[in-house]
This record gives C-alpha cells, structure tokens and sequence, in this order.
C-alpha cells in the first residue's frame, strides 16, 4: 500500500510539472521572439502549474528590463530575492539593469569575458547607446553576434545606431537580416514595416504590419496602447489605415480607422487622419463629424483649426471658414514670433525660460511638435515643476496615459 501511494504521489508530481514546464518553455520562446504580452501569457499559465515564485518573479523581471522598465523589474528581483531565487541569477540581473540604463562599471568593460551571456552584451550595448558611445556599443554588438548569430535582437539593437546616423540603407539591411534569423522576432518585423512605409515601399510594409497584428492582437488586452506590444499593435494598425489610404483603397482606410477609434474615441492622431483623408475626397460634413468630439480638447491647435475652414469651405460656409483661418492665422503667428525670437537668439547660452515659453506654444497651438523644446529645457532644468507639467500635458495629448503619469508629481 505504501509503495502505491508513493507511486501515486510521484506521478501526480509528474502531472503538475509537465504543463509547468510545457507553459515555461513558451516563456521562453515568446521572449525570444519579443512578444511580450505572449510571454506574460505563458509565465500566469506556468505560475497556475505550481511554477516556483521565485523563478516566476526573476521572469517577470526579464519581461520589465527588455521593455525598460527598470524600476519595476528591479522590484520583480527583490520579491524574487525574497522567495529564495538564487543569489548568482538575482545578482546579475541587477547588474544588467545598472548597464542597461548607462551606468555601466569595470565589470562592463570585460565584455569578451567567456562567462558573459547574450543578456549581459545586450544591455552592454544599449548602455553604451544611451551614453551616445555608438562605436563601442557597435562592438558590443559584434561580440554578441559571435555568441549566437541567430539572435535577431542583435540586428535589431544595431539598427537604432544606424538609424542615430540617418543610414537608411544600412538600417533596412540590418532589420532584414534580423527577419531571416527569427521570423517571428516581432520587434523587428515592426521595425522593417516602418523602415518600408518611411521608404515609401507600401506593398512590403503593409505585409509587414498585418504580420504584425495577426501575432499581436491574440494577446494584446484590449485598449493597451501603453506597452511595447500595445504600442507595437497600435502603430501598425494605424500605419495599416495610412498606406491604405495611399493605395487609394479609401473604404477600407475609413474601416480601419473608424474601428481604431472604438477603442481610441478622442485619440487626436486618428481624428485628424481620417478628416484629412476626408478632405482630400472633398467630403466637408465628414470632416467636421470627425473632429468635433475632440476641439474643445484642442480649440487653438492649428491643423484642427485648418482642416475646420477646410469641411466648412466644401460645405460652402463662407463666414464660418473665415472665423477658422484667421484663429489658424494668429495662432501661427504667434509661433512664426517666438521662432523668429529663437533664430535671433543666435550663439546666446542656452535658456530654458525661452525653451519653455515656445514649448507651451506649441502645446497651445501644434501639441505634437512641442516635445523637441521640452527636450531643451529639460536638458537644463530636469526637475522644474513647469517642465514636467509639459511633459504630462504633451504625454496626455498624445494618448500615452502612463507614460504621462510619470510626470504627475
């Protein structure tokens, strides 16, 4: 009898460790292929098995650093740490996290040292990216290359060097190799789409986006435009609708958009896109149904402003369109002076009260430019509460809530 119960409970250890190990190896393979929300999937189905906590928080963390987020992956490796995950594994992936946000050490520099991993070169690379290192980085790259030439995120890590240096030709030749190493490397089929749309190469990126969705959209929740995956998903949807509409296959370009903003109602980017597109088939009430819901949220920008007088001159409303031009006139005004202000500057030291006033202009008037004048006066005055209100409000329009809530504090 008890020679059966020992059977018993070696096979129901057996039962529950298969699936375990089933859901983990899919972990790892999704995380290969940068489908995050996929591998977020598998590690919920491998921790239901019975999967050790530790093991499941030190994944998590894997999850958190490759998308940036550092914090956050950082406090995964404490629980971990917590729940008796192995000194060596924790230690290291502290480190990486150190690296790959620039803070690299003497122990960096090794980085032919036989007992480093992909991982380790990996965020190697990009601290030295971030630093703006870019030829010890292209290095890093190469090493990283020799351990495992299969590994897609290489080509993809050395593509945003290239395209630091504006080399198109050499950015489309590395995303391209990196999709005949791993076909299903998301990151780096997204990539290729928008290298192909910039390129004006619509049919190929087209092909890519719809990819793109087609492994995305199973796993993506829905209304997630926050995440790399959900930011990945978003765009090539987006795109998909832009290079429909460059086709001429107007009908379906409405479709996608209209089905975008089931789930982005006041999203400013599809709004526009749609009455613009309206506007070039010379529909004026579609125009003005397209933005209304979102003018009292932007009643100074100036392509509302503009595409406004454009829907009311093809309804032939005369005096209303008027009324939009000269606010679109005044408002470009306004910005034509402060940058007029900035060209006379010439060498002058910087100033971030400059910085800041064309900033909120651009918040006022064309919000999607504003960020390039955020930039300069953060460079100056990181922590300035008015600073970081811009960065919020910059964050808002843009329909990125969490990134905006950063800046809340």
């Amino acid at each position: 009898m008890a020679l059966m119960v020992l059977v018993c409970i070696l096979g129901l250890g057996v039962a529950l460790a298969v699936p375990s190990r089933w859901h983990w190896y899919r972990y790892e393979t999704h995380l290969r292929n940068t489908n995050y929300a996929a591998a977020t999937e598998s590690l919920e189905s491998a921790q239901r098995w019975w999967a050790s906590t530790a093991n499941v928080n030190l994944a998590k963390a894997r999850i958190l650093a490759e998308q940036g987020y550092g914090e956050e992956a950082m406090a995964a490796i404490v629980i971990a740490e917590n729940f008796g995950a192995d000194p060596s594994i924790a230690s290291a992936m502290k480190s990486r996290l150190k690296w790959q946000s620039g803070q690299l050490d003497s122990r960096a520099d090794q980085f032919r040292d036989p007992n480093f991993t992909t991982d380790d070169l990996a965020a190697i690379a990009m601290g030295h990216i971030v630093q703006g290192d870019f030829d010890e980085a292209t290095e890093i790259i190469e090493a990283w290359q020799e351990l495992d030439p299969h590994d897609a995120s290489a080509n993809v890590t050395a593509s945003l060097i290239s395209q630091e240096y504006e080399d198109a030709d050499q950015t489309g030749k590395l995303l391209s190799h990196g999709v005949l190493k791993n076909p299903e490397h998301i990151s780096a089929r997204f990539l290729l789409a928008q290298h192909q749309y910039a390129q004006r190469n619509f049919d190929a990126a087209l092909a890519g986006f719809e990819s793109v969705i087609q492994s995305l959209s199973p796993h993506v929740p829905s209304g997630d435009r926050v995440s790399i995956n959900g930011e990945q998903l978003h765009a090539s949807r987006f795109i998909r609708a832009l290079v429909l509409q460059e086709q001429g296959r107007i009908d379906e370009a409405e479709l996608q958009f209209k089905s975008l903003l089931t789930s982005f109602d006041e999203d400013f980017a599809i709004r526009y896109s749609l009455a613009n597109m309206h506007a070039l088939h010379g529909h004026g009430d579609k125009i003005l149904e397209t933005l209304q819901p979102i003018l009292d949220r932007f009643p100074e920008d100036i392509s509302l402003n503009y595409l406004m007088a454009t829907g009311e001159t093809l309804r032939g409303n005369v005096s209303q369109a008027n009324q939009w031009i000269t606010k679109y006139l005044q408002a470009r005004r306004q910005l034509n002076q402060l940058l007029e202000a900035e060209r006379k500057r010439g060498n002058r030291p910087p100033d971030p009260e400059f910085y800041m006033q064309l900033a909120e202009a651009y918040l006022r008037f064309k919000w999607d430019d504003a960020k390039p004048w955020l930039d300069m006066a953060a460079s100056l005055q990181p922590r300035s509460p008015r600073v970081r209100l811009g960065y919020r409000k910059f964050f808002e329009n843009s329909g990125n809530f969490e990134q905006a809530a950063r800046y809340s504090n």
